[in-house]
């Protein structure tokens, strides 16, 4: 098969090669004999492996002509071989199945001297013949650009060689040229024509094609760093082929359109993959996907292939708004070549700092990404909860049935109306608010979502079935109507994490309402004078119940949102791309719904089943309130909202009424002491949950606080009292008849009562009024002020005498250089080994102050608060005025290193990462020949370095050391 018909073609779309430019050989150059390989026979002469018959290609054998006369047969043949044309007695052969092997053969019975001469030319003429055959073979359109620009400058290159060969011929015509002189000729370009035919060898074989032929280029032009000639020739070459290339590259740079009709350039664009997906699949590619590098990037790209992809990817995307916009290119800044001066970087940067400023600023500005941002804060984290209470009043019937009667419609036109009556009507995005109905719970949601990172002591999967009943309390939830650009930031699936935080909220909120509404029937029931029953257990049953759901309810709005929000718009705030924008967004938000409980289905699990008890409770006490109050009037509690109001005209059912629901009431007193217990119950065992979980997640130790803490009531006791006893106004014997059958009525009422439940809340008597001092203290308060004055100008005074004497300056500390020796993470990432080695230089400025450093000191280096190692100093003295360079091993091990790993890829990439680097250092200080006590000094130094790599001397780009002492 033909070397051109083995190139892949990158495009269909390619106009082919005609067909008659492959079939006549003659008018290509590819018209050589194929021969097979042949053992080595006597009576012929053999080159390179190939065998010739003495009477070939001549009617005459050389041998039967003068020495003299061979040479001039042999210049005239050698000439022709030299552009790849047969002589009379000099053959060209190709080897079957060998697209470049090529053989000459010559004369058996040519002289020695000149046959030797003729084979040294050989390797010139092989080049010529293979870069001249692969000139024709790359001028194929299917071959690509790059091949295209590299052909021309081989041919180019070829054109030159000719123009040789023919002031040879003409030398060789007027009786000039040995076959010495032609050597001597030819031997300068045997390097660079050898050095080219090896390129297109391993092209051709490779069947290379556009960034594969310009690394090929560039690799054997760092090969031949000896020869200066060939280098520089063979980067000519790498110039040349790069050209067409830097056209695709710089259109793609400079205004985001990929015009590759061969598929050369490095960055694959899938045209499958549209923008408006982002808003429709959860997991969708379009951002990552939709263009993305290749494996064959060319190599003095390699750096910043990344750069270069995003800064298109900002151009397309403001294409695709609508937003016409072109890089100001100034004719030196064009991407022309990429000599060693890396001129075409400086190109590239300049212009992602162009399209990245102005795609931020078109978002921010033209789109108003903060102020959705904001809105979606007022309505899916409860920001601003006016409108979700007249909503949730409202929307309460409808929210009370099943997922699948429930009519979204309605709910909608529900929700318009209390945005339309609340403050929420201001915003003027308040008309992209939707109403949705999950079909699920939850926890079961949550389980669906394979990309979280939801804790792996998570509950069995029959833990997480779904409950027999759920209703549109459980699954209501809220969406976003989101537009491109935006829907780069609050794509699908962030809003699918906001709808999780909403939905938790949002059942806490249910929660509380429930709650406060048993409260309020407590307090009513309070006005009527009920202590002693079972309502004042009940109540403050309630009361603890309220406690807790507020607490939580504060730990996530004010412990969790509130602080995650305000980091993150300041780190929008100094955003430099639309990337930065993207990752602080998913950041915040799974941070939000790691610190929410809801990527620990254990503790979410606890927190549902203790809702779940406080709406039973709820639910449960409206037959308190039927067993204490007159049924004929209990009728005017229908509402599910009762307020105190309700409970001024109702009456406490009769003596005899209570007596003969006694049984019931019992029943119901054990029932709140059931309730009790559950809540307890739960809520210490949600103690060792949150204390064992919180050494790995310290936000934990918050929610532990807010919620175990404040359930904490210690009862305090009142003086004894005997509950009052209520004796029955009708005998319960017949008249005449001592006792009954059962014993003594007035104890057998005292017997069926429920028994006292002495718990109240804590009681704090009033504060005593201040007792009134006398003058005296006036006086003792004026005397201590004069001392301390006194005190105070006497040390001024010593200090400044002291400062006149020994002049103490403050010790310099820099830190010169920092070399990592380890920087790597275990195989779950969970953990990072670092290891630092720090040059750190002290100068004691002083003339009379010495500076003994003693042992037990402390130096740590941090990022962004997590310490990534420490060491120590060793002990010496620094005398007056002193110069100590110490080079110190810092060492040590940080866990839970996955979003350090996070922030320090956004740092990487700015180029910048800064670092913390603190001593505490006990000194005692020498002043002549007196010893101070021991100090403490505090050193505190701000680097900014390039990197963190392994095995590298960091660059360190900033370098500030602040110092401190303490006792």
């Amino acid at each position: 098969m033909d070397s051109a018909a083995a190139i892949s073609t990158p495009s269909s779309l390619c106009p082919s090669t005609p067909g008659w430019n492959l079939d006549r050989p003659f008018l290509t150059g590819q018209f050589y004999q194929c021969i097979q390989e042949t053992k080595v026979t006597p009576g012929t002469t053999e080159f390179k492996g190939f065998p010739m018959d003495s009477s070939s290609g001549a009617d005459k054998a050389i041998g039967c002509y003068h020495a003299t006369i061979q040479e001039l047969i042999v210049i005239d043949d050698l000439l022709s071989t030299l552009i790849g044309i047969e002589g009379r007695y000099i053959s060209i052969k190709k080897v079957r199945g060998k697209e470049d092997a090529i053989t000459f053969q010559v004369d058996a019975s040519m002289d020695l001297a000149l046959q030797e001469f003729t084979k040294r030319l050989f390797p010139i003429c092989e080049s010529y013949i293979l870069i001249n055959q692969f000139v024709e073979t790359r001028s194929q359109f299917k071959t690509g650009l790059v091949n295209h620009a590299f052909a021309a400058a081989l041919r180019a290159l070829l054109l030159d060689y000719q123009a040789m060969v023919a002031q040879l011929e003409h030398q060789f015509r007027l009786g000039k040229l040995s076959i010495q002189g032609l050597w001597f000729y030819c031997q300068p370009m045997m390097g660079s024509m050898q050095a080219l035919s090896m390129v297109v060898k391993k092209a051709a074989a490779n069947n290379c094609v556009g960034s594969a032929v310009l690394n090929l280029l560039q690799s054997q032009a760092k090969a031949m760093a000896g020869d200066h000639v060939v280098r520089s020739l063979l980067e000519k070459m790498s110039q040349s082929a790069s050209t067409a290339y830097l056209g695709i590259l710089e259109r793609w740079v400079y205004e985001g359109v990929i015009d590759d009709p061969y598929g050369e350039f490095f960055i694959a664009e899938n045209k499958s993959l549209q923008k408006e997906s982002l808003t429709q699949d959860y997991d969708a590619k379009y951002w990552k996907q939709r263009y993305s590098l290749k494996d064959d990037i060319p190599s003095f790209l390699a750096n910043a292939a990344e750069t270069i992809l995003i800064t298109g990817k900002y151009l397309n995307v403001m294409r695709e708004c609508g937003h016409s916009i072109q890089i100001p290119v100034a004719e030196k800044s064009k991407l022309t070549s990429v000599g060693s001066n890396h001129h075409y970087l400086e190109c590239v940067k300049s212009a992602y700092d162009f399209a990245s400023g102005e795609l931020l600023n078109l978002v921010k500005n033209k789109y108003d990404l903060m102020g959705k941002l904001q809105s979606i804060k007022h309505y899916l984290l409860l920001d601003q909860g006016d409108f979700l209470v007249h909503f949730m009043d409202t929307a309460r019937e409808e929210l009370m049935k099943k997922p699948d009667e429930i009519s979204v419609e309605k709910l909608q036109s529900l929700l318009d109306l209390a945005l339309r009556s609340t403050a929420a009507a201001a915003d003027p995005c308040h008309e992209d608010l939707l109403c949705c109905v999950e079909r699920t719970t939850l926890l079961k949601r949550l389980s669906t979502l394979k990309d979280l990172e939801i804790s792996r002591s998570a509950p069995d999967s029959n833990d997480l079935e779904e409950p027999l009943s759920i209703t549109g309390l459980e699954t209501f939830s809220l969406n976003y109507k989101v537009r491109w650009p935006l829907s780069l930031v609050i794509s699908r699936k962030a809003l699918t994490k906001y709808q999780l935080i909403f939905r938790f909220l949002f059942h806490c909120k249910h929660v509380d309402r429930q709650l406060s509404g048993a409260w309020q029937v407590h307090q009513g029931l309070r006005k009527l004078d009920m202590q002693g029953t079972t309502v004042s257990v009940s109540s403050l049953l309630c009361r603890n119940m309220l406690k807790f759901i507020n607490s939580l309810l504060h730990y996530l709005t004010f412990e969790v949102l509130e602080p995650n929000w305000h980091v993150m718009l300041s780190r929008l705030q100094t955003a430099k791309s639309i990337d930065e924008v993207i990752q602080y967004h998913d950041f915040f938000l799974d941070k939000c719904l790691r610190e929410c409980l809801l990527l620990s289905p254990a503790l979410l699990k606890k927190v549902e089943r203790l809702k779940l008890i406080c709406l039973q409770y709820a639910a449960a006490s409206q037959r308190l309130i039927t067993s204490s109050l007159d049924i004929a009037d209990t009728d005017k509690l229908s509402n599910d909202s009762p307020s105190i109001e309700k409970y001024k005209n109702l009456k406490l059912r009769t003596p005899y009424q209570m007596q003969k629901l006694a049984p019931e009431n019992v029943t119901l007193f054990e029932s709140v002491l059931k309730f009790e217990r559950e809540f307890t119950f739960e809520l210490n065992s949600l103690g060792p949950i949150l204390s064992s979980g919180s050494r790995a997640e310290p936000y934990l130790t918050h929610l532990a606080q807010w919620i175990l803490d404040h359930q904490r009531i210690h009862p305090v006791p009142e003086p004894e009292q005997e509950p009052p006893v209520q004796k029955p106004t009708v005998p319960s014997v017949p008249k005449g008849s001592f006792r009954s059958e059962k014993g003594d009525p007035e104890k057998q009422q005292q017997q069926e009562q429920p028994p006292f439940r002495r718990r109240t809340i804590p009681y704090y008597p009033p504060l005593k009024p201040p007792k009134k001092r006398c003058c005296t203290c006036k006086r003792c308060l004026c005397c201590t002020c004069c001392l301390l004055f006194l005190l105070i100008i006497i040390i001024g005074g010593l200090g400044a005498a002291f400062y006149f004497v020994f002049q103490p300056k403050i010790p310099n500390y820099s830190v010169d250089s920092m070399r990592i020796t380890q920087f790597s993470f275990n195989t779950d990432m969970s953990l990072l080994f670092a290891t630092f080695n720090v040059n750190i230089t002290a100068r004691n400025p002083n003339k009379k102050i010495g500076i003994y450093y003693e042992s037990g000191s402390h130096l740590s280096v941090w990022y962004t608060g997590v310490k990534l190692c420490e060491g120590s100093l060793p002990r010496f003295y620094q005398g007056h005025q002193n110069t100590t360079v110490l080079s110190l091993d810092l060492s040590g091990q940080t866990q839970n290193a996955t979003e350090l790993l996070q922030a320090l890829q956004v740092d990487q990439q700015k180029g910048s990462i800064p670092l913390n680097l603190r001593a505490k250092v006990p000194v005692k200080l020498k002043i002549g020949k007196l010893m101070l006590m021991k100090w403490k000094f505090l050193v505190k130094c701000r680097l900014d370095v390039d990197s963190l790599a392994a095995n590298n001397a960091i660059r360190i780009r900033n370098s500030d050391c602040k110092f401190g002492f303490r006792l």
